[in-house]
């Protein structure tokens, strides 16, 4: 019997008799209200609420506000500059993260753990900080092109304010989100498969091109659209590179919709136009991110892959096929596959060390290392107010968040398993919103919807939470779901609800130590998301001070003291400290997988972006 079957049968036969259809109804759906409430609240209301504003008119309802918008010729650019930045981004990351999550997938368990995790990190290393390591590494006086320039090479970086530098610094995180998204679906390629192929005599190449890409091609053109969406939403890097002012050299609708904000006359529409159109583009990437889905699993509906090993399952004797060893004796493609890695490597660590060195530099200005080194930096950094507050703000953000998605996620989890299978399409699709959506356009949502519900709480602390838990909890419910699936607690639920336990019992006594990883799990990435978070905050609550917030202050004031970007980098050292600590803690409670993004061949649902 399948787990819904089961767990509709359980229902079925746990159904008081005689209750009112309003009881029955609470019963059936109570412990998944809070994470309902949540995510209509937050997501569902904000959405139509913002959709609804954009066509009001004195008069009714009109395209009024449409056509001044898109008709001005600023916003025009920016869309189209923004759309071709996402195709740039979503092929890049395509290109690049498809040859690398399948050579992953076929190293050995412990190296490949190590890759993952150092995805992991730069998956979540965005934001301000993101931006600032692009400053120390390529910079006028950057690290790397103090190298360059220094063995006689006449090299002028990509200007900070340009498209090209804009696409570098996204890719620094939409390549590890994609590798990190698109490894579990490599594993629906069985190694008998290939076995198969070479035992029919059929070349390397004749396998991926009759089968290997074919199986693929669905889910890695999921992948693609997914990045795509990820690219156009991207506000923090942007805002750290370029700014938002209305005469930005490079306009993009995320920037314009932060500068409209500045205008209280005419801002608010014009950044209500914007946002539905980024939301009007999430969403058709979603249903094209769902299609693609249906089609890829099509080999799972008709059995043609049953007993496949769907996610990480390659082992040891995968990665030594016949296939794979051939390959490994292959001494060009060694060399292929240690300068790929060796340029990835290079790629994601050299500017988390130039933005350390930068922590500790008393002068750089002319050669690949700093002129001196010293401590003072650090020490004003933590004696400095304002610094120490905002990392308090953000850890108790942070902590915060994690804690309500917890609380709200595991019983509506639980119920949707053991009691009423209906809740779990609602699940899926409440937490494909946050992964679909832009941060900036949700957080816009909620103050325009706030606005009207709840005045009260605009600008405020609570708001801000409430905003980070409903864009952060589908880490948690994945991973929560993943963990009850397995342990199979339908059948443990089952066992202990026929000793005689109640469902408090239960829920304390037997769910909650048997899926201890997954809330770890799940919680870590929660609260390191919520640490990085800049858009949320600056849109619902720009007089709290969190670190990227600060961050973001000290990056775009060119009139701070001397030394304020030194103070900067100590700043995004530590966060990136904690990330990596984070990604340990995550590596280590998944046994070594490191993948912390759904399971693209095996969930239905869709940053966030993380950090982004």
């Amino acid at each position: 019997m399948t787990d819904t079957g089961q767990a509709t049968a359980m229902a079925a036969r746990r159904r008081p008799a005689g209750r009112t259809g309003a009881r029955r109804w609470l019963s059936a759906w109570g412990p998944a209200l809070p994470l309902i409430g949540l995510v209509a609240f937050c997501l569902v209301g904000p959405q139509i609420v913002l959709v609804l504003k954009t066509f009001a008119t004195p008069d009714g309802l009109g395209l009024g506000s449409w056509t001044r918008v898109l008709g001005q010729a600023v916003n025009q650019r920016a869309i189209v500059t923004s759309l071709a930045v996402g195709f740039v981004c979503a092929f890049i990351s395509t290109a690049v993260g498809t040859p690398v999550a399948w050579l992953i997938t076929r190293m050995l368990p412990g190296r490949r753990g190590l890759w993952l995790g150092l995805f992991n990190v730069a998956a979540h290393f965005g934001g301000i900080g993101l931006a600032f390591g692009y400053v120390a590494t390529l910079g006028t006086l950057g690290m790397l092109t103090l190298f360059v320039q220094g063995l006689g090479i006449p090299f002028v970086p990509p200007a900070r304010e340009s498209v090209a530098a804009l696409v570098l610094v996204y890719e620094y995180t939409n390549v590890p989100l994609f590798v990190l998204l698109i490894i579990p679906a490599l594993g629906i390629l069985r190694e008998d498969w290939q076995e198969a192929a070479q035992a029919s005599s059929a070349t390397r190449l004749q396998f991926w091109r009759r089968v290997g890409i074919p199986v693929l091609l669905p889910f890695i053109s999921a992948g693609f659209v997914l990045a795509f969406t990820w690219a156009i939403g991207i506000y923090s890097i942007a805002y750290g590179l370029v700014g938002q002012s209305a005469v930005t050299p490079v306009a993009l609708i995320t920037l314009q919709i932060g500068s409209a904000m500045e205008d209280v006359v005419n801002g608010p529409t014009r950044a209500g136009v914007l946002s539905v159109v980024l939301l009007v583009v999430a969403f058709a990437s979603l249903v094209a991110y769902r299609a693609l889905m249906r089609r890829g699993m099509r080999w799972f509906a008709h059995g043609r892959v049953a007993g496949t090993d769907a996610g990480l399952s390659l082992n040891a004797a995968t990665s030594r096929s016949a296939f794979a060893s051939g390959s490994a004796r292959d001494g060009r493609a060694r060399v292929g596959r240690g300068v790929l890695f060796g340029l990835i490597l290079a790629y994601l660590c050299i500017p988390i060390l130039a933005v350390v060195l930068y922590s500790f530099a008393t002068r750089w200005s002319a050669h690949v290392l700093p002129d001196g080194y010293t401590l003072d930096w650090w020490t004003t950094a933590f004696a400095d107010e304002r610094i120490g507050s905002a990392f308090v703000t953000s850890l108790v953000l942070g902590a915060l968040t994690a804690a309500i998605d917890i609380v709200v996620v595991v019983p509506a989890v639980y119920w949707a398993r053991v009691r009423n299978p209906r809740i779990r399409p609602v699940l899926d699709l409440s937490a494909a919103i946050p992964f679909a959506l832009p941060f900036l356009v949700i957080a816009f949502a909620l103050l325009q919807f706030t606005g009207i519900v709840a005045p009260g709480l605009q600008g405020t602390f609570p708001l801000l939470v409430l905003g980070s838990a409903a864009v952060c909890f589908p880490f948690v419910y994945w991973a929560v779901d993943g963990a009850m699936a397995a342990v199979s607690i339908e059948r443990i639920a089952e066992a202990a609800e026929t000793c005689g336990a109640s469902p408090l019992q239960i829920m304390r006594r037997v769910v909650l130590p048997n899926i201890r990883p997954g809330l770890a799990t799940g919680g870590l990435l929660c609260f390191a998301t919520a640490l990085g978070e800049f858009a949320i905050v600056q849109i619902l609550a720009s007089s709290v001070r969190t670190v990227p917030i600060w961050s973001a202050e000290a990056i775009r004031d060119t009139t701070r003291r001397a030394g304020g970007l030194n103070e900067l980098a100590v700043a995004t050292t530590v966060m990136f400290a904690l990330l990596l600590g984070v990604s340990a803690l995550v590596v280590r409670g998944r046994g070594g997988t490191g993948t912390t993004a759904p399971v693209l061949a095996g969930v239905p649902s869709v940053d966030g972006q993380a950090g982004a």
